[in-house]
């Protein structure tokens, strides 16, 4: 009986610090997967529905250069139309800006959970502590934090130079085409580099989860 009093005692401290912790909102979270996710999945739908974007960004542009002769006269109509113009960009990517905040709010609960604690969004004196703010810059989690950001560059910058040199006589190339020609490469090669990026965007984030 009195181990297992014993074994009570040291497993219910732990249990309530894990509740205290998750009522405050002190999640252990990755910080690179809600990124990840977020540019992957945009990248995914801009690629596969690229057309349409192009049609409809086209359509756009040409209605917005053909001005209603009503505006010679009240040219006050221009506020009008300008608004029109900006409500239908923004129809244009919604679907965009859709699924990205639903990508960030999965893969931000992926790893935690679903968790909106009031106690960590209250303000507290302590977070703004000088002390404390300095050992956070010049401890060793602010150390591993600035060598994983700068791994994380290296990485990327690594794969866009990859991309760049081996696609240099396309970029070029681009210069001496005609208007249609130009873009429709341009396209390809920009969706060939978002490609390169999503990649080593993936491969950071399987190293950052389980760390």
């Amino acid at each position: 009986m009195g181990d297992d009093s014993d074994l009570e005692r040291t497993e219910e401290p732990t249990a309530r610090r894990l509740e205290k912790a998750r009522e405050e909102g002190q999640i252990a979270r990755s910080t690179e997967l809600p990124g990840a996710a977020v540019v992957v999945g945009s990248m995914a739908y801009l690629l596969l529905s690229g057309q349409w974007t192009f049609d409809k960004l086209g359509s756009l542009f040409k209605s917005g250069f053909n001005l209603d002769p009503r505006v010679l006269d009240n040219p006050y109509l221009l506020l009008g139309i300008f608004a029109q113009f900006i409500f239908d960009a923004f129809l244009i990517f919604l679907p965009v800006f859709i699924l990205t905040l639903i990508l960030a709010l999965l893969a931000s609960s992926a790893t935690g959970g679903f968790n909106f604690a009031w106690q960590g969004a209250a303000p507290k004196l302590s977070k703004i502590n000088p002390l404390s703010g300095l050992k956070r810059m010049f401890g060793l989690n602010a150390l591993v934090e600035l060598t994983k950001a700068l791994l994380k560059f290296a990485l990327v910058a690594g794969a866009l130079s990859l991309v760049i040199s081996e696609q240099i006589e396309n970029f070029l190339q681009i210069g001496v085409m005609s208007p249609e020609p130009a873009m429709a490469r341009a396209a390809e090669l920009v969706g060939l580099t978002s490609l390169v990026v999503a990649s080593s965007l993936i491969l950071i984030t399987f190293i950052d989860v389980p760390w």
